[in-house]
Parts: structure tokens; C-alpha cells; sequence
């Protein structure tokens, strides 16, 4: 979700209707395209290249700026006549889309070779914005593969231990889908995934002791870790962006204790820590 304020200003008095309209369009399609990166965790360097590249593609357009921010996108464009159009979007917060970042890269590339239609431009963007919209199931599928494939790579050959794996992986991405629309915050959705895949892991191993714990829990924790927000935080930090950047790795620390506190918490209450916690 985002809430948007557009500003356009004439610069000129002969400035034509249509070419206003087309540049606001323009505007428009600048602005949907920085949210769409921002939202699906692109770094901020990499999202107002990509929104300044398909505004400057456009002839009409003398200089498209991009601001990108955690929480908001602004753009403005100033047309090749002298008026100018700024569009602002407050953003509320950020997934993982990379299949959309992906499309609008794409787009970009496209324009420059040969700008669309401003209006046409506009609609592919709501339309990558739409996006595949994947059922929890499908979701959760992905995920026990994913989880499988840690447990093998950490040397796991046994078959009823994969499935394990990928039982407690599915359990737990259908848990965080449905935590995440009832908690307030990404991190408590993780810290409520942690409970479970931790709880099942140990289940597991107390019906089947012979199969080790670690090896269970650590594939589908492997799955919370956050990756990409610890990598487009260093790409942040790389490229100057430092409040984006420190956002993002202060997110990815927040996750790291939601998993740690999880997965601390059932291990000990289970007896699997041997230590206290008092």
C-alpha cells in the first residue's frame, strides 16, 4: 500500500495539454516503477537507476530524479518545454519480489532501446505490480524443497529425515503466511515460525532419536535467515545510501534474534539444551 501526492507545474503558458498529460503519465510510471523495486527489496542505488533510466528514456523528458527511501519515493521530472511534475509515495513496507524487480528491469531496458507508450508503460507496470499470486501451498511446497536441498547440501542422506525436513519446512511457511496477517511486525512472524519449526523438529527427534535435531532444524531455519536484507543492507553501505542501509541491517538483526530466541526457547523447555535459562 502507498499514498501518493503529485505536483505538476507548468513552467511555460503555451505548454499543450497533451504534453503535460503525457509527461504526468510519464511521472506516474517513474513512480510506480521506484515502488515496485523498493517494495520488492531491491537496494536503493539500484531502484533510482532504474526509475531515473525509464524517465529519461522519454524525448519529452529533459531530467528525471529519483529519491528513494525505506519509506518513501519521490520523483521529479522536468520536461524538455520547462514544466515540471513531482510525484511523492510513502511506502509501508518491504517483501522479497524479486520476479517483479526482475520485470521492471526489463521494462527499463526495453525503453531504452525503444521508449512505449507512456500509457502502455503505466499499465505493465500495475500489471508486474498485480503479479503471480502464489497459495499458501504452493509457497509452502517451494519452501520444503528449498529446506530439502539445505539438508542434503549439510549431508543428510536418509529419506525419512528429508521428509522430516520438508514436512516441518511446509508446516512452517504456511505458519509464518498466516502469523504475518495477525502480528504487527515481520520479526514476531519469524519469532512465531521459529517456535514451530523448532517444536516440530524436536518432535521428530524424541518419535525418531536416531535422527539428529541439528540436522532437522538448521536446513528449515536456513529459510528465515534473511539473506537479502543483510545483502542489499551491504550494497547500501556500499553505494553511500546509510540510512537505508542501517534499516535494513538493523531489520536483519531484529530477525536473527526473533530465530535465536525461537529456537533457544523450545530447545531448552524441551530438555535439548542442557543448560538454564534462569
Amino acid at each position: 500500500m502507498t499514498s501518493e501526492t503529485s505536483v505538476a507545474t507548468p513552467a511555460a503558458p503555451e505548454t499543450h495539454d497533451g504534453a503535460e498529460a503525457s509527461l504526468q503519465t510519464v511521472a506516474d510510471a517513474v513512480l510506480l516503477a521506484a515502488t515496485i523495486l523498493v517494495e520488492g527489496g531491491c537496494e536503493t542505488k539500484l531502484a533510482e537507476t532504474t526509475a531515473d533510466g525509464l524517465g529519461n528514456a522519454y524525448p519529452q523528458v529533459s531530467q528525471c530524479t529519483t529519491f528513494v527511501m525505506l519509506t518513501g519515493v519521490m520523483v521529479g521530472i522536468v520536461g524538455t518545454d520547462g514544466s515540471t511534475v513531482t510525484r511523492i509515495a510513502r511506502l509501508d513496507g518491504v517483501s522479497h519480489d524479486i520476479w517483479s524487480a526482475d520485470r521492471v528491469i526489463a521494462l527499463r531496458e526495453r525503453c531504452e532501446r525503444e521508449p512505449l507508450d507512456p500509457n502502455d508503460l503505466l499499465s505493465e507496470l500495475k500489471a508486474v505490480r498485480e503479479g503471480p499470486h502464489f497459495s499458501p501451498v504452493v509457497l509452502g511446497a517451494a519452501s520444503a524443497a528449498g529446506a530439502v536441498g539445505f539438508a542434503i547440501f549439510y549431508g543428510t542422506t536418509s529419506v525419512a529425515a528429508l521428509l522430516c525436513v520438508g514436512v516441518v519446512a511446509w508446516a512452517t511457511q504456511i505458519a509464518g503466511r498466516y502469523a504475518s496477517r495477525l502480528l504487527p511486525n515481520s520479526s514476531l512472524a519469524i519469532l512465531v515460525q521459529a517456535l514451530i519449526a523448532t517444536a516440530a523438529c524436536c518432535l521428530c527427534q524424541r518419535l525418531w532419536p536416531w535422527m539428529g535435531v541439528d540436522r532437522l532444524l538448521i536446513p528449515v531455519l536456513m529459510l528465515l535467515v534473511p539473506g537479502m536484507t543483510l545483502t542489499t543492507g551491504i550494497l547500501d553501505t556500499l553505494s553511500g545510501n546509510f540510512l537505508s542501509a542501517t534499516a535494513r541491517l538493523g531489520k536483519a538483526l531484529l530477525v536473527g534474534v526473533a530465530i535465536a530466541i525461537g529456537s533457544a526457547a523450545v530447545l531448552h523447555y524441551t530438555g535439548v539444551l542442557s543448560w538454564s535459562l534462569s
